[in-house]
């Protein structure tokens, strides 16, 4: 994660602190005035205007765009967005205060030569080292939980965006291209599917007749001089059977390319 991603995700959860008590504040005072019916319609546009600055913050912070969708539940998303807001931007201040003073104090203590040996005690284990080595190895663990802590913030706030103002940008690119996936994969069974009908209505329908023809003709060749009349029936059989293949050919071949696809196109 560069930093500029990890400035820019903190700047956006203490921003989220910020506006969740904003947030909490005007929910606990729409819930004392909703029984007033004249204040119900400024209530809706402060509901809306805190609701769009919501969403303004995740585009801005955390990549994550819904102003394109509608508001479902604005109400109860505020709710609990404020909350969690509240909690996570105490939890991401309290992480990144520890972490520096942690990392602080100890570098403090290796500069100026203040450091004092510490035993440390494990399991088969027995280490001696200074209390500013600890504060820096702590202020460098509380820093990287406090980082985590950002990226778990990051998706849980999308999340709730996508659960209660509607999917982002990039959860609808993905259904997208999920759809996209599924839909290729049933063009290419359904392709498949007609070829194999080809195949069999070529071998079951005009191949047969074909080939019935080819043994009338070889037939006819045969009687043509000892018996003309059989020679002249076989003929005509073969002539009727070549005109049902060519019949039989066209039906298929206008199968291949349906009549709906030149009328209305593809999409159709």
């Amino acid at each position: 994660m560069s930093g500029n991603r990890i400035a820019r995700a903190l700047v956006g959860v203490l921003a989220g602190a910020a506006l969740g008590l904003v947030e909490l504040v005007f929910l606990c005072g729409a819930a004392l005035v909703r029984p007033v019916p004249a204040v119900r319609p400024g209530v809706e546009r402060v509901l809306n205007r805190l609701t769009a600055l919501e969403r303004a913050r995740l585009a801005a912070w955390f990549d994550h765009d819904t102003t394109g969708h509608p508001r479902r539940d604005g109400r109860r998303y505020l709710a609990v967005r404020a909350l969690f807001g509240l909690l996570a931007g105490y939890g991401c201040a309290a992480g990144l205060f520890l972490g520096g003073l942690f990392l602080f104090g100890g570098l403090w203590n290796l500069a100026g030569d203040r450091a004092r040996a510490v035993p440390v005690h494990l399991p088969g284990v027995r280490l001696v080292t200074s209390d500013g080595v600890l504060g820096v190895t702590g202020g460098l663990v509380v820093l990287a939980l406090t980082v985590l802590g950002l990226l778990a913030v990051g998706v849980v706030e999308r999340r709730l965006a996508d659960h209660f103002l509607g999917p982002g940008t990039r959860e609808l690119m993905r259904r997208r291209i999920a759809e996209l996936t599924a839909t290729r994969s049933g063009v290419v069974r359904a392709v498949d599917d007609e070829r194999r009908r080809i195949e069999r209505d070529l071998h079951d329908g005009a191949q047969q007749r074909l080939l019935s023809v080819a043994m009338d003709l070889g037939r006819a060749q045969t009687k043509l001089d000892s018996d003309p009349e059989t020679a002249r029936r076989l003929l005509a059989q073969a002539h009727e059977g070549a005109k049902a293949a060519i019949t039989e050919l066209r039906d298929l071949a206008r199968g291949i390319h349906p009549a709906i696809l030149t009328d209305q196109g593809l999409e159709a």
